[in-house]
């Protein structure tokens, strides 16, 4: 008899562990990257910048494949991984962001996102780009887009618990909502251009980089890293309001 309740046990830790993995994917599956906008500053009044029309590609992902396919280290630890994202594509969904955050504030006149033939500001790719009536192309590539998040060890074994003595859960379920967990986000991308459809120049050009480590109620790597994104493009912002166009 015992012999029995031992396996059976092993079973429901083994099923536990399956269905807190299947949680953690499903929950994140179709993860969108983005972040909240009620703080971030609108740009200062330039009736040449916000007199144009700017289109953002999906910029170029050469992040480390390590980043994109992480393997699972301890079940502390919980990774991006580009299968949790949105299409899987995490180049489109920090094209996205960008949009939204540079329409909020509003620092051109009209921002959207276009196609990946675009992400390399080639001849073809501005005049294409000026046929549709664009003033600007915004390219870059991603050198970096990485979150993890840390669970404590009480979280751990409180959800594997909660799980094999139903009765647990009554307990741990409400201490797990109240545990701080360490997240942090790492967001680098490099070659930023704005290049004028017309003449071809690079009204503007940048580098950024940002690590940050924050605390949630949860393990959530996408939103650390989309917080980061967040303070990136804060910075690209300040920096292109901070540039006088002329002459485009």
């Amino acid at each position: 008899m015992l012999e029995r309740e031992r396996i059976i046990m092993g079973k429901r830790i083994i099923i536990t562990v399956c269905v807190i993995e299947i949680m953690i994917m499903g929950l994140s599956g179709c993860a969108v990257i983005k972040y909240d906008l009620k703080d971030v500053p609108v740009a200062r009044n330039d009736s040449t910048r916000q007199g144009m029309k700017v289109a953002v590609a999906p910029f170029q992902d050469i992040r480390p494949a390590e980043e994109k396919s992480p393997t699972a280290s301890s079940m502390n630890k919980h990774e991006i991984s580009d299968r949790t994202i949105k299409d899987g594509d995490v180049a489109k969904g920090v094209c996205e962001a960008l949009v939204t955050h540079f329409n909020y504030a509003k620092l051109f006149g009209t921002v959207e996102s276009v196609d990946r033939t675009a992400s390399l500001p080639t001849a073809d790719a501005l005049a294409k780009m000026k046929s549709l009536g664009y003033d600007a192309l915004f390219t870059g590539k991603i050198k970096h887009f990485y979150g993890a998040g840390y669970a404590t060890d009480f979280d751990v074994i409180a959800t594997i618990m909660a799980f094999i003595i139903p009765v647990s859960a009554v307990v741990t379920i409400p201490i797990i909502l109240n545990e701080e967990n360490q997240n942090e986000g790492y967001v680098e991308i490099i070659d930023i251009q704005l290049t004028h459809t017309t003449s071809g120049n690079i009204l503007w050009s940048g580098s950024f980089s940002k690590k940050m480590e924050m605390k949630y109620y949860d393990v959530i790597p996408v939103q650390a890293a989309s917080e980061t994104l967040r303070e990136v493009a804060k910075e690209v912002v300040q920096q292109i309001e901070a540039t006088k166009i002329n002459n485009i």
